[in-house]
């Protein structure tokens, strides 16, 4: 079976939820995806701060992950927006997939990611031309029923139990 590599930039809270839930769940991804996960590396700004230990090595260079011509996927999930936005951008760059839970730094970015990699975020070279198939496995719930089973909402302003009763 094959496999796709992740890079996780930053192992905080979220971070090593993220990696909890991958390994937790990595036979039911193989199934659904039709590939493994495997976590390669993790970076972090400070080494020297306690924290739980993983089974895959963690730098302090971001660099590791976003020049590693074997790491297919980076997930970054650190805060801020400019610090993240350069290594999204390093990432899209580097023809990788990206992952990010900054909604932040997409608000501010987004249209700039897009221009960096025109083909977001669908596939990219190291993704083996896998991850429409992959993003399509992964949600069969929402494929099989289709857009009927997510009616369109109204406009509120047409809506006669919000108009006011008041006659001017």
């Amino acid at each position: 079976m094959k496999e796709l590599t992740l890079g996780i930039i930053g192992l905080g809270t979220v971070g090593s939820s993220v990696v909890k839930i991958l390994k937790e769940n990595q036979n039911l991804i193989a199934a659904r995806a039709g590939c493994g996960i495997h976590i390669k590396k993790g970076a972090v700004k400070d080494l020297s701060k306690s924290r739980e230990v993983f089974d895959f090595p963690i730098t302090n260079e971001v660099s590791e992950i976003l020049e590693d011509p074997e790491i297919d996927i980076v997930v970054e999930l650190t805060g801020g927006v400019d610090a993240p936005f350069a290594i999204a951008k390093r990432a899209l760059r580097n023809s990788k997939a990206l992952v990010t839970a900054n909604k932040a730094m997409l608000a501010y970015h987004r249209y700039a990611l897009q221009q960096t990699d025109g083909r977001l975020p669908r596939t990219h070279p190291g993704s083996r031309g896998r991850t429409d198939e992959i993003h399509q496995r992964l949600s069969p719930s929402r494929r099989s029923r289709g857009p009927a089973a997510y009616p369109a909402r109204s406009d509120p302003r047409s809506d006669p139990r919000r108009m006011s009763s008041r006659s001017d």
